[in-house]
């Protein structure tokens, strides 16, 4: 039978009760484009260890011979006090499923994550990519390294997450209009024309995806065009960029967002919060043809927290 040192056996249950969790550690950013807010993560931080801390103080009260018989427990166990919902340590198990349900996704602090960060010498041999895949690259992420769809359930988390989110979309939309409609399978862009649209657009890169322009074309350094800023030109085509928003009183926006996501849902078809950026490229399009000037961005946004209300509806909460 092994024999426990206290401080060991208190950390083992930790172990046990945070799972994953347990080794989670800020995302390492490095320099890059878009929104960076590392303050996401760190915050995120300060309180899982604030959770730790009331654990092992509470653990390190009791005998050792309870600790073994009522807190060891094997991983995931429903019998776990730490994690059983009724249990006597209830607010700890709300707190800790109040940080499970916080947790920030890998980019959430930005899209320079170390980890995460586009391989140049792969991606140099590539004669085309999808237009996901290029919308990452744009940002200086890998796309081997990044599931494009599964990135945006992370909408509605945290409002600085969202804006990380939204930067993304902005480069998809443009690299939608210039390079065609996304079907399936999704379409194929010609490597060398995305650099030169990149090159003649001047448009603000990551560093990784300079150094692919720079090896495939030969060009320089890019002008720092700021997409959504108000005072940036804009790239070749004219592709809107601007965020025009008007301020609406909070029971018309309320009865807005409510006609927006009914007609979205009858119209187009929206069935969850990741179809919204589809849904308010069609809208927006639908707004060309007839000679508004939509904002994308604006429409997304408008579309989940729409989408939010009817989920709300239909809990009861309303």
């Amino acid at each position: 039978m092994k024999v426990w040192d206290k401080e060991v056996l208190v950390e083992e249950i930790l172990r046990r009760t945070l799972e994953d969790l347990y080794d989670w550690t800020p995302a390492v950013l490095m320099p890059g484009i878009g929104p960076q807010h590392p303050e996401v993560h760190f915050e995120f931080k300060e309180r899982l260890a604030a959770y730790r801390s009331n654990v092992n103080l509470m653990l390190s009260r009791k005998p050792i011979e309870e600790l073994k018989s009522d807190y060891l427990m094997s991983v995931g166990s429903t019998l776990n006090p730490l994690t059983k919902p009724h249990g006597i340590h209830f607010e700890l198990v709300n707190e800790l499923k109040g940080i499970r349900k916080t947790r920030p996704p890998w980019f959430g602090a930005g899209w320079s994550e170390r980890a995460h960060l586009l391989d140049v010498d792969y991606w140099v041999a590539a004669a085309t990519v999808e237009i996901r895949e290029a919308a990452l690259m744009l940002v200086g992420v890998d796309p081997r390294r990044a599931n494009f769809e599964a990135l945006f359930q992370a909408y509605g988390l945290d409002p600085r997450t969202d804006e990380v989110l939204y930067f993304l979309e902005e480069y998809f939309d443009l690299l939608d209009r210039r390079f065609g409609e996304l079907t399936e399978p999704p379409v194929g862009i010609a490597t060398v024309e995305l650099y030169k649209w990149v090159a003649d657009s001047n448009l603000k890169v990551s560093v990784q995806f300079e150094r692919l322009v720079e090896r495939k074309l030969g060009a320089g350094p890019y002008s720092e065009i700021k997409l959504g800023d108000k005072n940036s030109p804009k790239p070749k085509g004219g592709f809107p960029l601007i965020d025009q928003t008007e301020n609406m009183h909070g029971n018309t926006r309320s009865m807005f967002r409510r006609a927006l996501i009914a007609m979205a849902m009858d119209k187009y078809k929206m069935e969850t919060s990741s179809d919204a950026g589809k849904v308010a490229k069609a809208i927006v399009d639908a707004g060309d043809l007839i000679g508004f000037n939509l904002d994308k961005k604006t429409m997304v946004k408008e579309l989940r927290a729409g989408f939010e209300l009817y989920k709300r509806a239909n809990r009861g909460d309303d």
